[in-house]
């Protein structure tokens, strides 16, 4: 018996011993992965180097991370951090002490400076992997001032840009301010490693001093395009996940790791409200880490992703990826009113149920609790937009699935097919409410129809504006309301950012409107804006100029809280991600991201309406109008 118990105790032990090993060895691989990521960041946006402005970036953080994970010590993790890092910033240095490793200069300075200009990144916004191709009109723009820039086109963010033509011309400041040669990104990367970068080099004819081994570099570049292909369905390598039409790669652990690496970083170096928002950044990035060594599928690594991004509560992050068909729902709408899960529209006659009706659970599982993973998912800076978002994330998915929702006890068995969803009612473009009242459907009505309007509402003595959602590219309704000239100047503030980790930022680079009053003057009469949380972006800079101006008595619901162009890009797998690029406020100054307009009289929906089915806003804003 005494030996039963002996062999128990030690088996325990060895359990204990073995699950701290494991999770010691987690520990120590999460942490090398991190010393990766930011130095990742630092050289693709701050390092000027011309081989460093020639390789795959995503493919690269697939690589290192595959590299680094193997990792065991302080020493090897040195080791391979030069191996991955000389080749594209050949005069980066890691030490373990920087106060007595003072870096060289010399190492970087040619010994003749006859035809050599500093280079060094400008970044107005950000432009570098993201894809301004397919948007033409966003303002985000980096330039490595003085080096040379190669005439291509990629068309895939997560491919080098190839050089099709032969003029080579020189990278021009997009702002005035020029870094000092010898100033250095001198960073912790561990507890005990720091690294040591150089934000300027010196570049001439040859290109940027000091030239690398141009044999280390091709290695380099031929490890990167093994095994980080796009991917084909013809690749024996490459499996597909059907259930979520994404690419599952071969090194499929590393090509996770890879995304949140790239992530991190643009988000740590160029989101504009970062010192706005609640969040450790560095550990969300080390949670994401974590579970990307243990997701399995396609669809666990986007879960992953949007979880991440998540905390930063912009409401213009949504990932997604190519391919995606898990937009099919069916025949409702549902939306959370006094507290509970309520049906708001039943599009298929043979589902039985009515609006109006609560729904307690859904796949056998309390709504609050399905709520709750599902909005753990959408980034989002109200409740008002969370739950916008989070009404039709939790009802799609592919065709053909089902779902099982409880209403009065009985469970109902729903079918997800060609529904499209939509919780905008159907209201007209333009109508006369009586004799003094007209109602103008600004997400819906055009610019032209509104001009040939104006002598209707020339008359009216009221005018309700609707703009629950997004404006039909008709701000120049604004006009009408405004009895002088636009004097806003400032309102949208793009960063310039020559330093990592948002650091002495240089200033910003401000946008307006710059509206014109027009005739016919609308603004002497009542004019009354709805709006909700489903109202972002174009809707919130036409908002701006209703409250900043005092324009108009506001009813309804906060807005979204978040605007600003978008600045999408593309990780590998083509996973897609879209982010606000710029800093919008309000016209006062103060802070509109997180928290959007609020209405001058708040209105809540109320289950009785929606039974009734009567539009609680309107009849809210038609009160006001008669009054």
């Amino acid at each position: 018996m005494m030996i039963n118990n002996l062999s128990f105790i030690l088996f325990l032990l060895f359990i204990g011993y073995s699950t701290n090993t494991e999770s010691q060895i987690n520990q120590r691989k999460i942490e090398y992965l991190k010393a990766f990521a930011k130095v990742y960041g630092y050289v693709k946006y701050f390092h000027p180097s011309d081989e460093a402005s020639t390789i795959d970036w995503n493919a690269f953080s697939i690589y290192g991370a595959e590299q680094v994970k193997k990792c065991k010590s302080d020493d090897e993790l040195l080791t391979e951090l030069n191996a991955l890092f000389l080749p594209i910033a050949p005069s980066i240095r890691f030490t373990q002490d920087p106060v007595s490793s003072k870096y060289d200069l010399l190492t970087i300075t040619p010994k003749n400076l006859e035809g050599y200009q500093p280079t060094f990144w400008q970044h107005f916004g950000v432009s570098v992997g993201m894809q301004s191709d397919f948007y033409p009109s966003n303002p985000y723009k980096s330039v490595r001032v003085n080096g040379s820039i190669k005439h291509g086109h990629a068309h895939e963010t997560n491919k080098p840009i190839i050089s099709i033509g032969t003029t080579k011309s020189i990278g021009q400041p997009i702002f005035n301010y020029t870094p000092n040669f010898g100033e250095l990104i001198e960073k912790p990367i561990t507890s005990s490693i720091y690294c040591q970068i150089p934000l300027v080099l010196y570049s001439g004819e040859r290109g940027t001093f000091p030239i690398v081994d141009s044999s280390k570099l091709s290695h380099l570049k031929k490890q990167l395009e093994g095994g980080t292909k796009e991917p084909s369905n013809e690749s024996p390598s490459v499996s597909w996940d059907r259930d979520q039409n994404i690419y599952n790669y071969p090194n499929q652990e590393s090509f996770r790791l890879g995304n949140v690496i790239n992530v991190y970083n643009v988000f740590q170096h160029f989101f504009p409200y970062m010192e706005v928002v609640d969040v450790d950044w560095d550990q969300e990035l080390g949670k994401a880490l974590s579970k990307s060594l243990t997701d399995k599928t396609g669809k666990d690594h986007l879960f992953t992703l949007q979880k991440f991004m998540s905390r930063l509560q912009d409401g213009h992050i949504n990932v997604n990826f190519r391919g995606n068909t898990s937009s099919y729902f069916p025949g409702i709408t549902w939306e959370w009113i006094e507290g509970k899960l309520v049906i708001t529209d039943v599009q298929d006659s043979k589902i039985p149920i009515e609006k109006g009706n609560v729904v307690t659970h859904i796949d056998g599982i309390t709504v609050k609790d399905y709520f709750k993973e599902v909005n753990s998912r959408i980034s989002a800076g109200t409740t008002g937009y969370l739950n916008h978002r989070a009404q039709y994330a939790s009802l799609g998915g592919e065709k053909g699935s089902e779902m099982v929702i409880t209403v009065n006890d009985k469970k109902i068995p729903l079918v997800r097919n060609s529904y499209t969803f939509s919780t905008a009612r159907p209201t007209p473009f333009f109508k006369k409410i009586n004799d003094s009242v007209v109602y103008l459907n600004i997400n819906k009505i055009s610019m032209d129809c509104i001009n040939s309007l104006l002598p209707e509402l020339e008359k009216a003595k009221s005018i309700i504006c609707d703009l629950r959602y997004y404006p039909n590219k008709n701000h120049e309704f604004l006009s009408h309301l405004l009895k002088e000239n636009d004097t806003t100047t400032s309102w949208m503030q793009i960063p310039k950012i020559v330093y990592p980790d948002q650091e002495h930022l240089i200033g910003y680079g401000n946008l307006s409107w710059n509206l014109t009053a027009k005739k016919p003057y609308l603004g002497d009469k009542k004019i009354i804006f709805i709006t909700q949380g489903s109202a972002i972006s174009y809707a919130e800079s036409y908002m701006g100029y209703v409250q900043g101006y005092d324009l108009a008595t506001i009813i309804g619901q906060p807005t979204a809280g978040t605007n600003g162009n978008i600045n999408p890009f593309e990780v590998s797998g083509g996973y897609q991600i879209s982010w606000t690029g710029m800093k919008v406020v309000k016209h006062n100054g103060s802070q509109l991201f997180g928290i959007g307009f609020i209405p001058d009289i708040i209105v809540h929906k109320t289950i009785k309406g929606i039974k009734e089915e009567r539009d609680e806003f309107l009849e809210k804003a038609i009160e006001i109008a008669n009054y």
